[in-house]
C-alpha cells in the first residue's frame, strides 16, 4: 500500500484529476486508437489476406473502414456460402452444449485438486480473451476476416479465410466501384490480394511462387504475356532484380514477358520476413486497385457532366455579339443641330511634306468646313 503520512496524503502516481496517471491523446492509454480494431499480431506463414494503404495517422480508421466495405462486398459476392458456415457454425455450437451437458456428470467424481485446477486454468483464459489473445488461439480464425497488427505506417493487412479469395474479391471491388461511380472509401487506398504467404527468402518465395502460379501458367496454359511488380517494405535482405528473376524463372520459358501488353500481373509483397504473392488482371483499367484514384476518376467525370438543357439553360440561349463599327465611322451618333467630329486618316508619307504656305486665323475655319462637308457627303455617298 502507498504511504500515508502528514496530511493523509498517498505518496503514489501523480494524479491529474481525469482519471489517473498518463493518457494518450484519446484516452485509455497511449496507441488506445491505434489498437481499438486490432485482433491479430503478425502474419503467419501459408494464410492469404489483403493489404491496404491509406493515410498516415489514419491506420485505426481505415481498419474500421475496411471491415464495413468487406463485410458488405463479402455478402453480395458469397451469400451462399456464408449461409451454409455460419449454419455449420451453429451447428457446431449445440453439439458442443450437448457434450458439456454429459461432460457435467462425470464431473462430479473428478477430486477437489483436479477441480481447482480447471478452474485457474478458465480464469487464465478468461483474461486472454479480455485482452485479445485468447481469440487469436479460440473463435477468431473463424472469422472471415481479421486485422492483423503491423509495426509499419499507412499499411494495414486483413487476413482472409474461405470462402475468400483475395484475388477476385478485391477485383470485384474495384470494379463495381468504377462501374457504379460511388465512392467506396474514405482514407483507404490501394489494395493488394495476397494468394499465399511465406518466408521471405529465395526458397520461400519459390514455394510461394509455386503454389500461386500453377493455376494461371501451368495447367495448359502456353503463351501467356506476363508482368511481375515487387513491393518491398521492412526489408533489406532480396532485392528487387533476385525477386524477379526468381519469379520469372518460376513461371517458365513457355511464357513471355511484356511489360505494356501484358494478360496478367505478378504482384509479389515483402514485409519484414514475409513474402506474399497473387496474379491479377485488369490492373490497369481498375487504376491499379487504387480506391483512391478511382474516386477520383469518377468525380472527375461528373464535374465534366454537360449541364442540362432546357427552355432557361445557357444552351437555348442566344449569343449576342458586340456591334462592330466600321474603320472611319463615328461609333456615337450625332445628336440632331450638331456636326459630327470626323477623323481624318493619316496622310501617305510623300504627302506629310507640303509645300503650301500655311493657313492664318482668319482662313483657317473654312478649309475645316469644307472638309466636314465633303465627309457627310462621302457618308450618304456610302
Amino acid at each position: 500500500m502507498a504511504d500515508t503520512k502528514g496530511n493523509g496524503k498517498k505518496r503514489g502516481a501523480p494524479h491529474d484529476g481525469k482519471g489517473g496517471g498518463k493518457k494518450g491523446k484519446y484516452g485509455g492509454g497511449y496507441g488506445s486508437k491505434a489498437t481499438f480494431y486490432q485482433t491479430l499480431t503478425g502474419i503467419e506463414a501459408g494464410t492469404q489476406g489483403v493489404f491496404a494503404t491509406c493515410d498516415r495517422g489514419k491506420e485505426a480508421r481505415c481498419v474500421g473502414e475496411l471491415y464495413s466495405l468487406f463485410d458488405k462486398y463479402a455478402e453480395k459476392i458469397y451469400p451462399e456460402e456464408l449461409a451454409a458456415a455460419k449454419a455449420l457454425e451453429e451447428a457446431a455450437a449445440k453439439g458442443g452444449d450437448g457434450e458439456e451437458g454429459e461432460e457435467g456428470e462425470e464431473e462430479e467424481e473428478v477430486d477437489i485438486e483436479t477441480m481447482m485446477a480447471r478452474e485457474l486454468e478458465g480464469i487464465r483464459s478468461t483474461g486472454k480473451r479480455a485482452k485479445g489473445e485468447g481469440k487469436k488461439a479460440g473463435g477468431e480464425k473463424k472469422k472471415v476476416f481479421a486485422s492483423v497488427r503491423l509495426d509499419a505506417q499507412c499499411v494495414v493487412f486483413f487476413r482472409t479465410n474461405s470462402p475468400i479469395s483475395p484475388s477476385t474479391f478485391v477485383h470485384a471491388i474495384c470494379e463495381d466501384a468504377l462501374e457504379t461511380r460511388t465512392v467506396q472509401s474514405r482514407v483507404t487506398h490501394r489494395l493488394t490480394p495476397i494468394e499465399r504467404t511465406g518466408k521471405a527468402t529465395l526458397e520461400g518465395l519459390e514455394e510461394v511462387a509455386a503454389h500461386v502460379l500453377k493455376p494461371y501458367f501451368h495447367s495448359g496454359q502456353t503463351g501467356v504475356k506476363f508482368a511481375i511488380r515487387p513491393s518491398i517494405r521492412n526489408h533489406d535482405v532480396l532485392k528487387r532484380d533476385q525477386i524477379i528473376q526468381t519469379i520469372a524463372r518460376c513461371v517458365g520459358p513457355s511464357h513471355k514477358v511484356d511489360l505494356k501488353n501484358y494478360d496478367v500481373m505478378i504482384l509479389v509483397e515483402i514485409y519484414k520476413n514475409m513474402c506474399g504473392m497473387s496474379v491479377v488482371t485488369d490492373w490497369e483499367k481498375l487504376k491499379r486497385f487504387n480506391l483512391a484514384q478511382i474516386q477520383e476518376t469518377v468525380l472527375g467525370d461528373h464535374s465534366k457532366k454537360p449541364k442540362p438543357s432546357g427552355p432557361g439553360s445557357a444552351a437555348n440561349t442566344t449569343a449576342i455579339t458586340p456591334r462592330v463599327e466600321p474603320k472611319g465611322k463615328p461609333s456615337v451618333e450625332p445628336s440632331a443641330g450638331t456636326v459630327p467630329e470626323v477623323t481624318q486618316p493619316a496622310p501617305p508619307v510623300d504627302a506629310a511634306i507640303s509645300t503650301e504656305p500655311a493657313l492664318t486665323d482668319d482662313t483657317a475655319a473654312a478649309p475645316v468646313v469644307n472638309s466636314v462637308e465633303s465627309a457627310e457627303d462621302g457618308l450618304n455617298a456610302e
